[in-house]
């Protein structure tokens, strides 16, 4: 727990698992990189990639390099995505079109090219990280703020949002709304 302190306290913001088996744990407001650590709970590195600054939210691809997004400033209208290695070694900085709070919480697509995320607005954005361009939006009008994201084994998409939870199908439909 003292590797997830900040100015809020103890906090975590965002895991994902490699496909190893590690966990990275991102720390939003740290100034420090993430945390990654071992299946079994063990840190292994306890900077990853080293500052960061507003990490919220990470995704594994399948060679086990990682996609960082972080929470940024109201006024962008494009914000960093970080593009890491295993080891952390930052390989790659990307800018891409954002709304209210930069490239808040990501989710890497099953085809491993498009990436979904959130920015604290209405909308849920895609990025094709293979062609290195922006998708027309996903979902949009959405009840915001809007934060996390995840695709089921089905490739549903579930979005967190402050008061609802929004199923959509692969196709971008509504399935179903959680109040």
């Amino acid at each position: 727990a003292t590797l997830m302190t900040n100015g809020f306290g103890f906090v975590a913001t965002g895991f994902c698992r490699a496909p190893d088996g590690d966990v990275l744990s991102t720390r939003f407001g740290t100034g420090l990189g993430p945390v990654r650590m071992s299946a079994s709970g063990a840190v292994l590195d306890g900077d990853f990639g080293g500052p960061i600054g507003n990490d919220e939210s990470c995704a594994f691809d399948l060679q086990g390099n990682v996609w960082v997004g972080e929470a940024g400033p109201t006024s962008a209208s494009t914000f960093s995505l970080y593009y890491m290695a295993g080891d952390g070694r930052l390989l790659e900085t990307l800018q891409v079109p954002v709304g209210e709070r930069g490239t808040d919480w990501i989710e890497l697509d099953s085809d491993q090219c498009t990436l979904y995320y959130t920015s604290e607005d209405t909308d849920v954005r895609r990025y094709d990280v293979c062609t290195r361009q922006p998708l027309s939006n996903f979902a949009s009008g959405l009840e915001p703020p809007c934060y996390a994201l995840r695709q089921l084994p089905n490739r549903d998409l579930m979005v967190t949002c402050r008061n609802r939870i929004y199923r959509y199908d692969q196709a971008g439909s509504l399935v179903r709304e959680y109040t």
